[in-house]
């Protein structure tokens, strides 16, 4: 609920440095709820003021999905959801700041997001066929060229995977 102007409540850096003092004195990670992305971009510009430089703070986007208009997913957004997912899932304790449109969108229980990780070794063997039914059912997409985060291609013994993790494709 926005306040009016010069109506009761903090301003947006004092909201800032709350949040702050929080994910200072609290172990697990601090969530941040404004009313929209503009609030959540101002907060996080404030936020500098009053963060350490090592403490990580982040914005957990909403999708930007409308109803009727095709192609409205953007995977770079989706991408920034999971990474920021699995690393409160790990324990990694940032500070996050969202929307609250970002928090009715629906995401996958902690269960299943963190049964769906495939750690791959070096010198391991693994079957191609098992791994790429594998990155399709978790919602990548096999393309012949891997580009942007969700894409996988396997040529010959070779799978190229874009994980959302990283900035870069990998090869395996």
């Amino acid at each position: 609920r926005k306040r009016p102007q010069g109506g009761p409540g903090l301003g947006a850096g004092a909201e800032a440095m709350a949040l702050a003092q929080a994910a200072a004195f609290c172990k697990g990670g601090v969530i941040g709820v404004v009313p929209g992305l503009s609030d959540a971009e101002k907060m996080l510009d404030n936020r500098t003021c009053f963060v350490p430089g090592d403490k990580k703070a982040e914005l957990f986007p909403a999708h930007n999905i409308w109803p009727l208009k095709y192609m409205a997913y953007n995977t770079e957004i989706a991408a920034k959801r999971i990474q920021l997912l699995y690393e409160m899932s790990m324990g990694a304790a940032p500070l996050i700041v969202t929307t609250v449109d970002a928090l009715q969108q629906k995401i996958l229980p902690k269960m299943e997001f963190t049964a769906y990780p495939q750690e791959i070794a070096v010198d391991k063997d693994y079957d191609l066929r098992e791994l790429a039914a594998k990155l399709i059912d978790g919602g990548y997409q096999r393309s012949a060229i891997v580009e942007e985060p969700g894409d996988f291609s396997i040529r010959g013994g070779i799978l190229d995977v874009f994980c959302p993790l990283y900035d870069d494709p990998v090869r395996v």
